[in-house]
C-alpha cells in the first residue's frame, strides 16, 4: 500500500491554498482553476479509496450515517465510512460551488470557507487513515486541535450575541452542532403544537429530545414523517457526544447530518393545502390530539399535568 502521506500531496495542497487565496482576499474565484483542482483532488481521494478497499460495496446513505455517527466501530470501518463520507460530502459542496458560479451567482464566501476546512481536516483524517491501515506512521505533523477550552466556547458565546465572527475561531464552526440539537427538538416539539408542559403548580416539566421522537409512531398510518426515526435519533445523540464531550469532529461530520437532516426542514407544496413551511411532517387530527395522553404517558399519568399547546403548530393537521 503506497505511502501518499509523509508530505501533504499536490492534489490537497494545490486546493487548500486556492481556497486559502479566494476566502483571504488575495485572489478571485476562477471557475476553471477551480473546477481542476477540486476535480484533481476528488480523483486523488477515490484512487486512495479504492486503493485502501479494493473490494468495499456501495453504501446507502442510511448505512453511512448509522455508521458515522458511532462511536465505537472497528477500525477499518472508521476509516472506511469516513471516506467514503469525505468524498459524498466534498462532490456536494463542490456543486454548491460550481452551481452558485456558473449561475453568475455570488458564491458565499461561507461555503468557501468551510470547503477550505473540509480539505485541511482531510489531510489529518488520511494521515490518520493511513496508520490505521498499515501500522505506519505517515510522519506528516499536519494536525487540527480537537480539544475546546471552557474559556473559548464562552467567549465564543459573547460573540455570536454581539455578531461578531471570526473567521479563525475553532469553535464557531463546531459550535452549529449545538444549534442541530435544539433545531431537532424544536422541531418536533412545534409540529406536536406543545408549548410547555407543567406540573399541577404550574412549574415547567421536563421533556427530553428522546421522548419527543416517542411521540413519533412510525408504524401509524396516522402521521407522515419524512425521515427514519432512527437516523434522528442517532444524529441527535451525536450531538450530545459533542456538546459534553467538547471535541471537535471533522467538519463533513456536520455537513453530513444537516444533509441527513434537511427532508425535516424542508417546505414546499402540500396538496389541498399549498405551500407551507411546516409541510414535511402530516398526522391526523386524532393523532395529533391523542397527543397529549402520550405525554402524559411519559410522566407516568402524573396527577394535574397541563400541557400548553400551540394555535397553529408547525405541522399539517388532517382531518379524520
Amino acid at each position: 500500500m503506497e505511502n501518499y502521506f509523509n508530505i501533504t500531496h499536490s492534489e490537497i495542497s494545490d486546493l487548500h491554498r486556492l481556497l486559502n487565496s479566494v476566502t483571504e482576499g488575495t485572489a478571485t474565484l476562477d471557475l476553471n482553476e477551480f473546477s481542476t483542482k477540486c476535480e484533481n483532488y476528488l480523483r486523488f481521494l477515490n484512487k486512495v479509496y479504492k486503493e485502501w478497499f479494493p473490494r468495499s460495496k456501495p453504501y446507502t446513505d442510511f448505512y453511512i450515517t448509522d455508521c458515522l455517527f458511532t462511536y465505537e466501530l472497528e477500525t477499518k470501518t472508521w476509516v472506511n465510512i469516513n471516506l467514503i463520507s469525505l468524498i459524498k460530502s466534498v462532490k456536494r459542496t463542490q456543486d454548491i460551488i460550481l452551481k452558485n458560479s456558473i449561475n453568475n451567482q455570488t458564491v458565499p464566501n461561507g461555503e468557501l470557507l468551510f470547503f477550505k476546512e473540509v480539505v485541511f481536516d482531510s489531510i489529518e483524517f488520511l494521515n490518520l487513515g493511513y496508520e490505521c491501515m498499515t501500522g505506519i506512521k505517515s510522519e506528516n505533523g499536519t494536525h487540527r486541535r480537537r480539544n475546546i477550552k471552557s474559556h473559548e466556547i464562552f467567549n465564543t458565546s459573547k460573540r455570536f450575541l454581539r455578531k461578531e465572527f471570526y473567521v479563525d475561531d475553532i469553535v464557531t464552526m463546531p459550535s452549529s452542532i449545538f444549534f442541530i440539537r435544539q433545531a431537532i427538538e424544536i422541531r418536533l416539539k412545534n409540529a406536536f403544537g406543545i408549548v410547555s408542559i407543567r406540573d399541577k403548580d404550574g412549574k415547567f416539566k421536563k421533556i427530553t429530545g428522546e421522548n419527543f421522537l416517542n411521540l413519533v409512531d412510525e408504524n401509524s398510518p396516522d402521521i407522515e414523517f419524512p425521515i427514519k426515526k432512527s437516523i434522528v435519533r442517532k444524529i441527535h445523540s451525536w450531538t450530545n457526544y459533542y456538546i459534553h464531550g467538547g471535541s471537535i469532529n471533522y467538519s463533513w461530520h456536520i455537513e453530513w447530518a444537516h444533509y441527513m437532516l434537511q427532508p425535516l426542514f424542508n417546505s414546499g407544496e402540500v396538496k389541498n393545502v399549498g405551500w407551507h413551511i411546516s409541510g414535511s411532517i402530516r398526522m391526523k387530527k386524532s393523532y395529533y390530539n391523542d397527543i397529549e395522553n402520550r405525554i402524559k404517558g411519559l410522566f407516568n399519568n402524573e396527577e394535574g399535568l397541563q400541557i400548553i399547546r400551540m394555535n397553529y403548530p408547525e405541522a399539517i393537521i388532517i382531518e379524520n
